[in-house]
């Protein structure tokens, strides 16, 4: 089935437009084999129950038609790895069943570095440091992750962090607000991992609504959550090293100008 004209359907998704009013939509790189795409925070990757329209996936089947019979699943074309809805940054997306499976290969056999950056509630004690807990879902909210004993299906998940910056930032003489800039490596990608890792240990991200503390004030002027994929590393189908970083945006950039001062 043809699917270039805009709104047609595809096997139950649509490909369509976004308007780039609500949406900037940033290709970074592209080859014969993949697309390095910079998705802004709060697009959905791919379709799901609740959506099935104006995710990441739709917009890319209107632009890249030949994604359409990428991948493992008709909801998901040439994703090979996923975002989080208000996680913003470096995404790859491939464009060939071929490239596929090479690039789900490195994802399996973890070769793919995955850099990002989080603010985090609180003063972070170590300048770096490893989190290894396996994560799980809610019994009762299956949306949720969690590292807790009663999490089901849990499985093995790694995070490395390091200390970038820490803030101190004063708003009266009796009360403080401590947050920390950390750069986060994920040697396994499991759902929410990053969120839920910080906070196992103690340091929820900035602006996340869902794992978070009781109490805990993000910046004034921080609309959403701190967290961006910013570098991503690999070697490509004909051995080639590539390398890929994004400057943060500048409503991010501007929270932490403000928190510095």
């Amino acid at each position: 089935m043809m699917f270039r004209k805009d709104g047609e359907e595809v096997d139950g998704i649509k490909a369509e437009k976004l308007s780039q009013s609500n949406w900037k939509i940033e290709i970074i790189f592209q080859d014969e084999d993949i697309l390095i795409v910079n998705k802004p925070t709060g697009l959905q990757v791919h379709p799901d129950s609740k959506n099935l329209t104006g995710t990441l996936a739709n917009y890319l089947l209107a632009e890249y038609p030949e994604i359409k019979n990428v991948g493992e699943s008709i909801e998901r074309p040439g994703i090979v790895h996923r975002l989080d809805r208000d996680t913003s940054g470096l995404m790859m997306v491939v464009r060939n069943n071929q490239a596929f499976q090479y690039y789900k290969r490195q994802f399996q056999q973890r070769k793919l570095k995955k850099v990002y950056w989080a603010l985090v509630h609180g003063n972070v004690s170590n300048n770096s440091g490893e989190i290894n807990l396996s994560i799980g879902r809610s019994p009762k909210h299956t949306e949720i992750r969690s590292t807790a004993d009663y999490a089901k299906d849990k499985k093995d998940a790694r995070t490395f962090y390091k200390v970038l910056e820490r803030f101190k930032v004063t708003k009266s003489p009796s009360k403080e607000f401590l947050y920390t800039l950390c750069e986060v490596q994920l040697e396994t990608g499991r759902t929410h991992q990053i969120r839920v890792h910080l906070k196992s240990i103690g340091y929820p991200v900035a602006g996340d609504v869902v794992y978070k503390f009781k109490r805990l004030r993000a910046p004034v002027n921080l609309k959403r959550m701190f967290l961006v994929a910013k570098k991503l590393e690999f070697v490509d189908r004909a051995g080639k090293k590539k390398k890929f970083e994004i400057e943060i945006s500048e409503d991010l950039e501007k929270v932490l100008e403000e928190i510095r001062n």
